[in-house]
């Protein structure tokens, strides 16, 4: 190596570790050649139109089809394979303003105007796909969409006395529940209608909803006689004047009651005697599931008890071999 070599190496080590990375000649001639093309992007060129192409989707166009179907339409045809934003970008841009295809744009938001001719459609009893030719560019989903978002009223406004008259009536003649309520009353929820009968009307006129009586045992007997003799349970609340879920209720809870015999609380706790029985049971080979039937305690209290004794046994073992 000669010296103006030997120089410019020496030169070259004396420079922090950032200035050589960065430098213009680091890592020789190939690095600008990478870099010039490594992240340059080849725009992607799509094959230009032909005038078949074009004639094809005006000539479907015209006739009502929808873009997937023109889609599928030019790969059968042999005139090539396009995809759905290609096909729309092309009417959009280029078919449309040239007068060839009519463009439908569908507005996002529903005007007054056409807000209230909607509702006198749908007053008439107009049905929803022949509003369709009425708002051209509309889909059924926004029709439907407009038409409740008209009927319902907003939650937080005020009530009306249309309103108010007829929450009383439903409470106080129909006697219905405030959920049932809540469904005839549009744009109010249960606890609204609640909080506004509570306003509206007096503690002493309010009608309340009072929890049912407990039933005596000669009534029970009754219900339990009448289906016996063959009558469902609509005869049988017709008969009574109880409600259908209310007769079916105390017949079967005081059968379930009368079929299996009262056992033992599971919470007692085990004595001496239910010990013994415990490790008799096990020693037979019977399951924790099998002595549950028997004993009338759960498969955990079960499991728990038999792992307590045999700890038991293991420490007052370990104890006499200890002495």
């Amino acid at each position: 190596m000669n010296l103006p070599e030997l120089a410019c190496a020496t030169e070259w080590r004396s420079l922090p570790f950032t200035k050589t990375l960065h430098a213009p000649r680091a890592f020789g001639a190939r690095s600008q050649q990478n870099t010039a093309t490594s992240w340059s992007r080849p725009a992607r060129r799509h094959r230009p139109w032909t005038q078949a192409e074009d004639d094809l989707i005006v000539t479907l166009r015209s006739g009502g089809w929808s873009t997937p179907a023109i889609v599928e339409s030019l790969a059968a045809k042999g005139l090539g394979v396009r995809s759905y934003q290609a096909v729309v970008q092309r009417i959009l841009k280029t078919l449309g303003p040239a007068g060839k295809v009519e463009i439908v744009l569908q507005r996002s938001r529903f005007t007054h105007e056409e807000r209230v001719h909607l509702m006198q459609l749908k007053d008439q009893g107009v049905p929803l796909p022949s509003m369709l030719s009425i708002f051209p560019g509309r889909t059924e989903d926004q029709i439907r969409n407009c038409i409740q978002s008209c009927e319902r009223r907003s939650s937080n406004g005020p009530f009306t006395d249309a309103e108010d008259k007829l929450l009383a009536k439903l409470r106080e003649q129909d006697q219905m529940s405030w959920n049932d309520i809540a469904s005839r009353v549009l744009g109010r929820d249960a606890y609204a209608c609640c909080g506004r009968y509570r306003i509206i009307t007096p503690l002493s006129a309010r009608a309340t909803t009072r929890s049912p009586r407990a039933r005596t045992a000669e009534e029970v007997t009754q219900i339990r006689q009448l289906r016996e003799e063959g009558m469902t349970f609509q005869a049988i609340a017709d008969h009574t004047g109880l409600t259908l879920n209310s007769v079916a209720g105390l017949y079967y809870s005081h059968t379930v009651q009368d079929t299996f015999p009262m056992r033992r609380r599971s919470h007692q706790p085990f004595t001496k005697e239910d010990d013994v029985e415990l490790r008799e049971l096990k020693s037979a080979g019977r399951t924790f599931e099998a002595i549950q039937k028997l004993t009338g305690r759960s498969v955990s209290s079960l499991r728990w008890r038999w792992n307590a004794l045999r700890i038991q046994k293991n420490s007052s073992s370990a104890d006499n071999s200890s002495d």
